[in-house]
């Protein structure tokens, strides 16, 4: 057994091993379909993309899986399109710092699965 102090992390591994410094939640913009839509189809988008966005390492991907889930029901019913649930989603997900490819997957299989599990008008 060494009676020694520990050597101090160098700067660059420090560097290295740092998550990346987390911004603000995403402004999700509004299609120009929010006018003729119920306003709490906009607020779940906003309110899932933020989640998604402040995720905690660890549960990055759950939280993108439950968030596109709970979307694709608006997906489903036509409350919601796709592009602009799979746009929001992915820009949360780049910003939680998941990788794309990961992201897209996910989002991907989740919608499809929602969308699957709640024909439309089951929205509610």
């Amino acid at each position: 057994m060494l009676n020694t102090d520990p050597v101090p992390l160098p700067g660059w591994l420090h560097t290295l091993l740092s998550p990346p410094p987390r911004t603000a939640a995403p402004v999700v913009p509004l299609s120009s379909r929010a006018g003729r839509r119920p306003g709490y189809a906009d607020a779940a988008l906003r309110n899932e993309a933020a989640n998604v966005a402040n995720a905690a390492e660890g549960t990055r991907n759950w939280t993108l899986t439950r968030a596109a889930r709970a979307l694709g029901r608006f997906v489903a019913d036509g409350r919601l399109g796709r592009a602009e649930v799979e746009d929001a989603l992915k820009g949360a997900a780049e910003q939680a710092g998941l990788p794309a490819r990961d992201a897209a997957a996910t989002i991907t299989s989740a919608l499809d699965w929602s969308i699957a599990h709640n024909p439309a008008g089951d929205a509610a």
